[in-house]
């Protein structure tokens, strides 16, 4: 149950200081109204196993991943360089991982997590707020089964969307290889859209978040427009079958399409050409109202015929 005496927890825990506790008592009941009552114990439970580090004028948020050994693992396969609000907050995880040679099996030893925040945003301002909303959004879909093995794979998890590494074994050393990664744009738009409408109850006005707008509408849409909240509880559950089978076996055919406007989006964003900057909006709109209007009609239609129930 989330009161005073889960913030002196937290306070005794990690020292936060009375800005971050004051943050935190703002933001997190509005977490669990946003995403259910009935998820509590889940999101106040990997609030209360992740620190937050607001970093000082002297850190940034790459010397707290170096620093930490921790990595954010945002970047999408075929999108070069492209990361996330990397200058803004991140919620890094990591694992240790080690191999038995009686059972010819890797197992997980350890999960670290952390949340840092860059010291240019202050939590009294709205900013801030979005900031530190838009991590403790992306720990509570990530924390039920973050991680897995299926013999030599390491799968990562973060709400609907999986990282699949094969994990490679060369003497005393573990590391890691990206094989496949599916639903990444989507979550991304759907974790967007959750800050904004958290962010928009805590300061008990409208706030627009201004990131990646093509897969910020693909998520209003489903969240908002098709009112399918249950998103969200399979997002934080864990629950990916359940998300696919709700959007009526369109979901891989969406996430190509979100993975595809994504791209476009941070070419546009890189872009210091006019004319270029144009032609790749007018692809972006072409899709969005093209192949991805015709998906989200057929969802729209199965949602019409199946009553869905949590």
């Amino acid at each position: 149950m989330f009161d005073k005496l889960f913030l002196s927890k937290l306070q005794k825990k990690y020292n936060y200081d009375e800005k971050t506790l004051k943050a935190l008592a703002r933001t997190i009941p509005n977490i669990i109204t946003y995403f259910g009552e009935d998820l509590e114990d889940i999101i106040l439970e990997a609030i209360y196993n992740c620190q937050i580090i607001p970093c000082n004028s002297h850190q940034t948020i790459s010397k707290i991943e170096k620093e930490s050994k921790l990595t954010k693992n945002i970047n999408y396969i075929g999108i070069d360089n492209f990361e996330i609000k990397k200058n803004e907050c991140a919620y890094l995880s990591n694992i240790e991982v080690s191999y038995n040679e009686f059972t010819n099996t890797f197992n997980i030893d350890k999960i670290s997590r952390i949340i840092a925040t860059s010291h240019t945003y202050n939590y009294d301002s709205p900013k801030g707020l979005e900031v530190l909303t838009y991590a403790l959004c992306k720990l509570v879909k990530s924390y039920k089964n973050e991680y897995t093995i299926e013999e030599n794979k390491l799968i990562k998890r973060s709400g609907i969307s999986t990282e699949i590494n094969r994990i490679i074994k060369d003497k005393e050393d573990i590391y890691l290889e990206t094989i496949e990664e599916k639903f990444k744009g989507l979550e991304e738009g759907l974790t967007i859209f959750d800050t904004e409408q958290i962010v928009s109850l805590i300061l008990d006005a409208p706030y627009k978040c201004y990131d990646y707008d093509s897969i910020h509408v693909v998520a209003q849409i489903l969240k908002d427009k098709f009112e399918l909240p249950e998103i969200s509880y399979y997002e934080i559950n864990a629950d990916i079958e359940k998300f696919t089978k709700l959007c009526n076996d369109k979901a891989d055919l969406l996430s190509t399409n979100c993975d595809e406007c994504l791209q476009l989006e941070h070419e546009m964003f890189i872009s210091e050409d006019r004319e270029e900057k144009d032609e790749l909006a007018y692809r972006i709109n072409r899709k969005l109202s093209t192949d991805i209007y015709n998906i989200l009609i057929s969802i729209y239609q199965k949602k019409e015929k199946d009553t869905i129930k949590i």
